[in-house]
């Protein structure tokens, strides 16, 4: 009897966590396809300018807190458009993630198109090198400011942050 009575009291709980737990992702989704405001500016070399941080940018996602253990803020930034970025993901274990995905977001356009994949297996250490005029929606016009939204495979939200092209 008194197990049946802490099972009745664990269930519940474990319930609301989890759906806590899932409202959190849903904001930090609801956050990722906002509107790009601010960049954290970085050298060629991925030194921060600690004075130029974007607090929003390249935070992890509730979901993935225990399998991705940091993402450095993408380099150079701000960029040209035809100059390469470099985003590096250190994950927790080489199994949680099957993919990487990268994602622009056109907060206008209420759209979003690849800009680069890394299948599977997925190394601890996963360095992303990416093409800065493929970002764009209106290449004829790349300048401005650009959001990038990292996924997995099943396109959850890891991270996100915003890229200056000039």
């Amino acid at each position: 009897m008194a197990f049946r009575r802490a099972l009745y009291m664990i269930v519940p709980l474990l319930f609301l966590l989890s759906c806590g737990q899932d409202e959190a992702q849903l904001q930090f989704e609801r956050e990722a396809f906002g509107e790009p405001s601010g960049f954290t500016k970085t050298s060629g070399t991925g030194e921060i300018d600690r004075e130029n941080v974007d607090e929003d940018d390249w935070r992890i996602s509730p979901f993935f807190s225990g399998l991705v253990y940091s993402v450095d803020p993408i380099y150079p930034n701000p960029v040209l458009s035809n100059d390469r970025l470099t985003l590096q993901i250190s994950l927790a274990g080489i199994n949680d993630i099957q993919r990487i995905q990268v994602f622009s977001f056109s907060y206008q356009l209420q759209a979003s198109m690849p800009v680069a994949d890394y299948p599977g297996p997925i190394p601890s250490i996963v360095i992303l090198s990416l093409d800065a005029g493929t970002i764009p929606f209106h290449r004829e016009n790349p300048l401005g400011l650009h959001r990038l939204i990292v996924t997995d495979e099943r396109e959850n939200v890891i991270t996100y942050g915003d890229v200056l092209i000039e």
